[in-house]
């Protein structure tokens, strides 16, 4: 049989989503619908976002939950019944690994998230933001291999000399 879990449905003005790279949350926004009525908070359908959000609050949550669900990297929807408080536990609306991340937009921005997405500062932030998490990426993966074996060599030569050789097994 398939293992499903049915939620009751939660209506909320405001919800989270922490994009998080080893169990360890790297960035978050609350997403705000206009109303209790709207579908939906993205901001493709008049939702809005707000950059302000409690990463470190919300850390140990993110930490159990990327551990409980073997998920270590990725975007996760959050939400709560009543007011949002970051130090109660939420309800999952969904994670996903391969998820993307939204820039802030800037401080004096009045227009919905959706218009700031055709902006020219847009792809600029964007792609800031973008290297930034693949930068702790990469690092979360490097401190995952050195504590799993206890060390982490590299040799510049053999990272920049195509005529180096391994020594087998060192790289296992």
């Amino acid at each position: 049989g398939v293992e499903v879990l049915v939620q009751k449905k939660v209506r909320a003005l405001r919800e989270a989503r922490v994009t998080y790279v080893d169990g360890r949350p790297f960035h978050g926004y609350w997403r705000i619908r206009q109303s209790l009525k709207s579908a939906s908070a993205a901001s493709t359908r008049g939702g809005f976002q707000d950059f302000n959000f409690p990463l470190e609050t919300i850390a140990p949550f993110v930490e159990s939950f990327a551990n409980k669900t073997g998920v270590p990297v990725g975007g996760v929807d959050l939400i709560w019944k009543d007011n949002p408080d970051v130090q109660q536990e939420p309800y999952t609306l969904e994670v996903s690994p391969t998820s993307d991340i939204n820039p802030p937009s800037p401080p004096d921005w009045k227009e919905g998230y959706a218009e700031f997405k055709h902006t020219k500062g847009f792809r600029h932030a964007y792609l800031g933001i973008r290297r930034k998490w693949t930068e702790a990426m990469v690092l979360a993966v490097v401190d995952r291999h050195r504590r799993s074996k206890g060390h982490l060599f590299v040799g510049m030569d053999t990272l920049f000399n195509r005529n180096s050789q391994v020594v087998d097994g060192a790289l296992d």
